[in-house]
């Protein structure tokens, strides 16, 4: 019977100046010397550092001052009473008010060297402690001081790096007055940013492509065939200069700022490309007779402009599942004013406290308790449950679910950002923003490819022209081959595209993975821990016995227990009170409160987790709970070998025994059985059936856990047994320490320290309690079969990811020397600039189809 959890606080650190993961390892080893630190963990990947520590010490700067004294640097970021490692970003100020958190979409962005480019240039902002760019979500979100810098200062830095940050919570006037600080020339920044006010889509890259292939034509045309006679040049000059400055300028726009940020990106390469063939055509035209390449320099722009138009659409399919949560809402609300009347308002326009009727068939618009009435709500949009489920007067319902009974008045509790939806949305946003740590390994290519693209262009315009002596337009064809095939979008887009869907799949399924990290972790695990009560089994004990050891009356013994465990709220108390209730004649029904008999407050009450319960009653002392919890007390004699006994007993059925002590004499003992789901036994044969091993830990004794795990298939070697809930953590460590990769399954709440502890944690548990969560996934079904299906998403997700990092090395690997000409000696064949081009953009288009691939697995998890 466990206490709840003490409140703890917990802090989160930027932390600077660490070269390999052995500095992590120094800076959590110091941190967890401080006194009244708990736990600390540090990732090397994103440089955060979570530390949890005890309500009162220590403070922020005195961890600060120890991380500086070991040799590194730290900035709070944030800081609160969340669970260690699991603070979420939001818009809003964090309970220290020493952190802010803002998330907006990002237009203009190429390739992923645009988003390091913003990430480079707002990080560079006194007062940012972190910043995050999804190139796939299009979306940024940065965590500064408000104190040092703003939101402003954060815009303006996005739009003097090149693009374009929409604010999706600003509107109309408040749009146009926040939009005018975010450039030197106000009136320029509020043009460019007042006409993307909505987020933006394919559709203007459609447009653009459509007046590029118009002019296209035209050209190829006229540089094979000269219909024009003496004005073919010069209408070849005027149409590729069209389009070399206008559908073309974006990837000149982007070259600038990207070296103006001191870096480089797929436009840098293009740019280099196009610009050779366009000014050599044009030198040819004006300065002397030479070949013309106005064709080549108008077909890279159309099919590069085709690649990127084909993997925008593809992002945003991949992007789909989450865009339909928000079709899901309710856009209308009925306000029920003070005199009883009602009014049609915005669903955005709902306050907390207001009440509201929603009719039979509405949705429900906002989170919110019953006030009036009985019906029937359909949650399956949270919870995957296809029968509806009853509520009444003091029942709490969430936004987007679906009354399918009668009309009821409801009071708001949770409106905008607050509600279940919402946060189910932020969550998932946060997953798709994370970093996998397998993406490392494509951002350190991406770090150098451009700069070394740009080499082995020069090295090969100079091998062919000046060593192999060949004429110059083929050194030059060569070189500008080089340019346009190498493609970074391609490795950039290979892990988050693949992570994007996985996600997304997940959230399908019920499945809400927190961090796309999680979702390559939790494809490497070997071994599964599943808590007992509430995981395994449905976690609503039952009393099944009530024996009497000294006479006493059944009915006494299990008033008194009753009376106990009315102040306790453990599972096994409220299926003893709920037992009481249910034979006393006036109250027939069971209770969710543990409402006790109707009996004066106890004396002397102390509860002792993971054993039971000692108090005073009727002047008299009493004990309950296991056999632990008689053996300290002074003057309680009897013979322990009847409570043995019963206990051997009940335990080969699968019960739970509490035995009751009054004074020195034990009155009788009361056997409770938890059932196990019926889903438990085929979840762990398929977890098995793909080499997991899989563990049972659990804080009751180890008869009845055998039992249990019986049922569930679950090896009596892998029963770890009478742990107490402080103990559980470190039986997770115990197996990590031999080599296992681990994810612990539990309630969430009880389990969180083992959960924390555990390479994976997974929390089954409803979907109204998901910000609440502890856990890296949690199974909104409250399925344990999701343990399964989610193992099997990360290990196909992350197939998918290596996949991808494959085509998108073999591209490159592949296409830069047959571009450079290495293969020409065997095959007599050089790669035209043009069908480079195209081959640069098929291989991003391959690696975003690849990834949309992956949702053909989700009919496939809906059989599994």
């Amino acid at each position: 019977m466990e206490p709840a959890n003490p409140p703890h606080k917990n802090y989160k650190f930027k932390i600077s100046k660490m070269d390999c993961a052995a500095c992590a390892a120094t800076i959590t080893d110091t941190v967890k010397r401080i006194e009244g630190v708990i736990d600390a963990k540090l990732n090397f990947i994103n440089e955060t550092l979570y530390v949890e520590t005890q309500k009162d010490k220590p403070a922020s700067e005195d961890i600060i001052k120890m991380i500086e004294f070991a040799g590194f640097e730290a900035d709070l970021i944030d800081s609160g009473k969340t669970t260690l490692g699991l603070i979420i970003n939001s818009d809003t100020e964090d309970a220290g008010g020493n952190s802010k958190n803002i998330k907006f979409k990002i237009e203009g962005m190429h390739c992923t060297n645009c988003a390091k480019a913003i990430e480079k240039d707002v990080g560079r902002l006194n007062g940012v402690n972190s910043i995050i760019v999804n190139f796939v979500g299009e979306s940024g979100s940065v965590s500064y001081d408000p104190s040092k810098t703003s939101k402003e200062e954060i815009f303006k830095a996005v739009v003097e790096s090149g693009y374009t940050p929409i604010d999706e919570a600003i509107e109309d006037e408040k749009n146009e007055n926040d939009i005018k600080n975010l450039t030197n020339d106000t009136a320029a920044g509020t043009k460019k940013l007042k006409k993307h006010v909505k987020i933006p889509d394919w559709k203007k890259d459609l447009y653009w492509l459509i007046f590029t292939l118009i002019i296209a034509i035209p050209v190829v045309i006229l540089t094979y065939i000269n219909i024009f006679g003496i004005f073919r040049i010069p209408a070849l000059f005027i149409m590729a200069t069209i389009v070399q400055f206008t559908a073309g300028l974006m990837f000149y726009k982007g070259a600038y700022y990207s070296l103006k940020s001191f870096s480089s990106n797929m436009d840098v390469l293009v740019s280099l490309g196009i610009s050779a063939a366009y000014f050599y055509s044009a030198a040819s035209v004006f300065l002397f007779k030479g070949e013309l390449y106005f064709d080549t320099s108008v077909l890279l722009i159309l099919f590069i402009r085709t690649g990127k138009l084909l993997e925008k659409i593809s992002k945003q399919r991949a992007a789909s599942s989450l865009k339909s949560l928000f079709k899901l809402q309710a856009n209308k609300a009925n306000l029920i004013a003070a005199d009883g009347t009602f009014k049609e308002i915005d669903t955005s326009d709902v306050k907390p406290g207001d009440i509201l009727l929603v009719k039979k068939g509405d949705k429900i618009p906002v989170d919110g308790v019953i006030t009036y009435g009985q019906t029937q709500i359909d949650e399956s949009m949270l919870t995957g449950e296809p029968v509806p489920a009853e509520k009444g007067v003091g029942g709490e319902v969430s936004g987007a679910t679906i009354n399918k009974g009668q009309a009821v008045k409801i009071k708001a509790l949770r409106v905008g950002g607050d509600t279940v939806l919402s946060q189910i949305v932020r969550l998932v946003e946060d997953a798709q923003a994370d970093k996998a740590p397998i993406q490392r390994i494509a951002d350190e290519v991406t770090n150098y490819f451009v700069p070394a693209v740009v080499i082995i262009s020069l090295l090969t315009f100079t091998v062919w022209k000046f060593i192999l002596h060949s004429n110059f337009l083929f050194a030059l064809s060569a070189s500008i081959a080089v340019l346009v095939i190498a493609c970074p979008c391609a490795m950039g887009l290979a892990t988050p595209m693949a992570l994007m869907v996985g996600s997304s799949i997940g959230l399908e399924k019920g499945i809400l993975i927190k961090k796309s990290s999680s979702l390559e972790e939790i494809a490497r695990i070997n071994a599964v821990v599943f808590d007992k009560t509430g995981t395994i089994t449905y976690g609503k004990p039952e009393v099944a016995d009530i024996i009497s050891l000294n006479g006493l009356p059944e009915r006494e013994i299990l008033k008194i227990a009753a009376y106990a465990e009315s102040f306790s709220s453990h599972p096994i108390a409220a299926a003893i009170v709920d037992k009481f209730n249910s034979l006393t004649d006036n109250d027939t029904s069971p209770s969710e409160n543990n409402a006790a008999p109707n009996m004066p407050a106890p004396e002397n009450f102390e509860e002792i987790g993971g054993f039971g319960i000692k108090l005073n009653y009727e002047g008299k002392k009493v004990n309950i709970g296991k056999k632990e919890i008689f053996k300290d007390v002074k003057g309680v004699s009897f013979d322990m070998s009847k409570f043995n006994e019963f206990e051997e007993k009940f335990a080969i059925e699968g019960k739970t025994v509490v035995g009751i002590s009054v004074d020195s004499n034990i009155a009788g003992i009361i056997s409770l059985s938890d059932r196990v789901k019926e889903t438990a036994k085929p979840a762990v044969s398929k977890l098995k059936s793909i080499g997991i091993s899989v563990y049972l830990l659990t804080g009751d004794n180890r008869n009845s856990a055998v039992s249990a795990a019986a049922q569930a298939g679950i090896d009596e070697k892998n029963v770890i047994a009478n742990v107490l809930p402080q103990d559980k953590l470190d039986e997770i460590k115990k197996l990590k320490n031999t080599g296992l990769k681990v994810a612990m399954v539990g309630d969430g709440i009880n389990d969180a320290p083992a959960i924390a502890a555990a390479d994976v944690g997974i929390a089954i548990g409803s979907g109204t309690d998901v910000a609440r969560e502890t856990g890296d996934v949690i199974l909104v079904k409250n399925d344990i079969n999701d343990v399964y299906k989610s193992v099997s998403l990360g290990r196909k997700t992350l197939f998918k990811v290596k996949q991808n990092l494959f085509w998108a090395f073999f591209f490159n690997g592949l296409g830069i020397p047959l571009a450079a000409g290495v293969f020409y000696g065997l095959t007599g064949f050089l790669i035209p600039p043009a069908f480079a081009g195209a081959a640069m953009a098929v291989s991003s288009i391959t690696v975003s189809l690849n990834s949309i691939l992956l949702r053909g697995y989700s009919k496939t998890m809906d059989k599994i």
